[in-house]
């Protein structure tokens, strides 16, 4: 006996999944950002001034090419919305490299518990350019996913997934440092 004799040769039908959606996840990848956070609330009697947020920019890796292929030359900006005075970053600009080291740190004080609710840090990756505009490469924000902000509908509190589970965690367990990999959104509309 060879065991074909055993083997179940009557038609299967298999569900397949749509092409164009697995397509347009592929070209929707924009690469991923490695960020670590903590955030340290205040202590005693120092309540009303707020605590500290640091944002370690570690890395980046898989960016896109520029233009007609050109290996971008990187750079992040944070920045703190609702936007305020003083809650910009930048790193510095890295050349010729689609996976990026900084390991920039950021440091913003006067956060409560309640700006980091109503908040949201977005981290924006940029092709650096010399004679024109930068080039966008992809960002994240990182939120409650609630999409208001001290009552009010906004743009910038629209974290999905990964985002969410990474900011709720800061929340959850302050004067931790922890460690993400997110996925660039090709658009921060």
């Amino acid at each position: 006996m060879t065991g074909c004799e055993t083997w179940d040769t009557s038609p299967r039908v298999y569900s397949l999944s749509s092409p164009v959606s697995s397509k347009s996840a592929f070209l929707s990848y924009k690469g991923d950002v490695f960020v670590r956070l903590k955030y340290c609330p205040p202590e005693g009697a120092h309540q009303e001034m707020g605590g500290v947020l640091y944002c370690l920019v570690k890395a980046a890796s898989n960016l896109c090419s520029v233009g007609s292929g050109r290996i971008p030359d990187p750079f992040c900006k944070t920045v703190l919305w609702p936007n305020q005075t003083g809650d910009k970053q930048k790193t510095a600009i890295i050349k010729k490299t689609s996976n990026p080291e900084w390991n920039h740190i950021s440091m913003h004080e006067g956060m409560t518990e309640k700006k980091l609710r109503e908040g949201s840090p977005a981290l924006t990756i940029w092709h650096h350019e010399l004679m024109t505009s930068n080039v966008f490469l992809g960002g994240v924000r990182l939120n409650v996913g609630t999409g208001y902000s001290y009552g009010h509908a906004v743009h910038f509190m629209d974290g999905t997934g990964p985002e969410v589970e990474c900011w709720q965690t800061l929340l959850d367990m302050p004067n931790k440092w922890r460690e993400w990999a997110l996925s660039l959104r090709p658009g921060m509309d």
